[in-house]
């Protein structure tokens, strides 16, 4: 189900008749966040361990 917050970072679904959201974890790195991307985009070749 699509965030109702509207961020894609929450991702949300319905349990038992309630919505429940949670948010996501990116992992560490550096590069850009591309339009309707929660994370940074760490295939750039910039992100740590690189």
């Amino acid at each position: 189900m699509p965030s109702m917050t509207g961020s894609p970072c929450d991702k949300c679904q319905c349990l038992n008749g309630s919505v429940m959201c949670e948010r996501m974890s990116c992992p560490a790195c550096i590069g850009p966040i591309l339009h309707g991307q929660c994370c940074p985009n760490c295939s750039a070749g910039t992100g740590m361990g690189n």
